[in-house]
């Protein structure tokens, strides 16, 4: 599972999972889930989401999109 506690720029996360083979999967704090990868409501409610707040949860169902993720968070962390 890959936490994230702070998005910068959110066109750049929505970019990094439009490039992922497998599903990002989305844990919600009432223990559901959304598929981020093919649900497009959820993207526009995480969109307009305050992602300071809380940490986002993710879990990959590809682990060869592992590195996409990683990228996105140490070049956000420059």
């Amino acid at each position: 599972m890959i936490k994230i506690k702070f998005i910068s720029n959110m066109n750049r996360f929505f970019r990094t999972l439009e490039r992922c083979k497998g599903d990002v999967i989305l844990h919600l704090p009432d223990d559901s889930t959304c598929n981020l990868s093919h649900d497009k409501t959820a993207r526009q409610l995480l969109d307009m989401a305050d992602t300071r707040k809380k940490e986002l949860s993710l879990s990959l169902t590809n682990a060869g999109d592992f590195p996409l993720f990683l990228s996105f968070m140490l070049e956000a962390a420059c």
